[in-house]
């Protein structure tokens, strides 16, 4: 004689708790290729720049933009800043902005950019490549698989289980 046991939340084809991870599966799945094709464009420029050549600039002017609205006075959050910087190539001078950051610099700092030799319009103040947008597509690509296959591991576990003899 078999024990009784629980029924499984994945029992059946047709379960709710199986048709809920299927469609959070279907959603982490779109969210992480959305993250990873937003931060490949991104990594791609980013790449592209690091062959820029580095120079000196200095800061012309520092502007707070932090959102007002984004938390309250009491909390952690940092103070946000753009900063405009002017840079020589060639006897001509340029600007350029360097948006979002919480590094506070003053006017008339020295502050490191890179510049693109064949068109020295174009600056940056990033030095560096990001790559966090691997790591948060993979998490969301690991969400997405779990959810996805949880409903079929458990439905082999119980076919498993019930094969037992007792």
């Amino acid at each position: 004689m078999k024990p009784n046991r629980l029924p499984s939340p994945f029992s059946g084809e047709s379960s709710t708790l199986s048709n809920i991870l299927f469609f959070l599966g279907i959603l982490f799945a779109v969210a992480a290729l959305g993250l990873f094709g937003a931060g490949f464009f991104r990594f791609q420029e980013q790449w592209d720049q690091m062959e820029w050549t580095p120079t000196e600039a200095h800061v012309l002017s520092v502007k707070d933009v932090t959102p007002t609205s984004a938390a309250p006075e009491s909390s952690e959050m940092p103070t946000i800043y753009q900063v405009t910087y002017q840079y020589e190539i060639d006897d001509t001078s340029y600007t350029g902005i360097l948006e979002y950051t919480v590094q506070a610099y003053q006017e008339g700092d020295a502050i490191t950019i890179k510049y693109n030799p064949s068109d020295p319009k174009q600056s940056t103040g990033n030095l560096g490549v990001d790559m966090t947008f691997l790591i948060q597509a993979s998490v969301v690509g690991v969400l997405s698989f779990a959810c996805l296959y949880a409903p079929t591991f458990s439905k082999r576990r119980k076919q498993r289980f019930n094969r037992l003899p007792y």
